[in-house]
């Protein structure tokens, strides 16, 4: 009886599961989250912590995106991708002749000088060429400062951060930001 006992508390301990050691992002760097298909982006820290469970490996989430606190519990598939700090400008939709053209102020064009174009869009002369501004990533425009407890809220439409203005609709998808 003793041997039955001690196996039914064995096979009850190994399909109880156990928790794997739990990942942390400290960096604070821009990321994607894909969690069972659905997508989310932080610009924050977030936790992630597994369990093995009668064979098969779920995962919690926790994480702060525009905002507001997400947890995410059980979830099957987890995909965490980096994101850039800054991205390319928007290019203007036709670039001048370096060579020809000229400026607002009439001057020639200027190796490594940022000019913004009546479209909004922005390019720098490089070794001759146009190239792309990087700018801030849109994505982290919702700036959380733990310290104090707190993010800025959400935008509303018509709101301003980082050279951008919002659209509306989710304020992670750069195609609702419009570039000033």
């Amino acid at each position: 009886m003793n041997v039955r006992l001690f196996l039914f508390g064995m096979l009850a301990f190994l399909l109880s599961g156990c928790d794997f050691i739990p990942t942390k992002n400290t960096s604070n760097k821009p990321v994607s989250i894909t969690a069972d298909g659905q997508e989310f982006h932080t610009c924050t820290r977030f936790s992630l912590n597994s369990s093995y469970l009668f064979g098969s490996v779920t995962y919690d989430l926790n994480f702060l995106q525009d905002g507001m606190k997400v947890e995410l519990k059980g979830v099957s598939k987890v995909e965490i991708t980096e994101l850039p700090l800054r991205i390319d400008a928007l290019m203007p939709s036709s670039l001048p002749d370096i060579q020809t053209d000229h400026d607002a102020s009439g001057k020639s064009y200027q190796e490594g000088l940022t000019y913004t174009f009546s479209d909004g869009g922005k390019a720098q002369v490089q070794s001759g060429q146009w190239v792309a501004v990087k700018e801030p990533n849109p994505i982290c425009s919702v700036r959380i400062d733990e310290s104090q407890g707190g993010a800025q809220p959400p935008p509303k439409i018509g709101d301003v951060r980082g050279g951008y203005r919002f659209n509306g609709g989710n304020p992670n998808n750069q195609k609702n930001w419009v570039k000033q």
